[in-house]
């Protein structure tokens, strides 16, 4: 998985727990909680690792 993947997917899952009154779609609740099961296997980046990658 492309680390902006994992961006994304964390940008849904924190978008899911800041906005619970929303009703997220059936793919969007695919990507959370692949992007859960993602960070329970530590599958994740620093933000330092993160920003080396993207050249901040």
């Amino acid at each position: 998985m492309e680390k902006m993947d994992s961006v994304r997917l964390e940008i849904i899952r924190l978008r899911a727990q800041l906005l619970p009154q929303e009703e997220l779609t059936q793919a969007e609740k695919r990507e959370v909680k692949a992007a859960e099961k993602e960070f329970s296997a530590s599958k994740t980046t620093s933000l330092k690792a993160f920003l080396r990658q993207i050249g901040e």
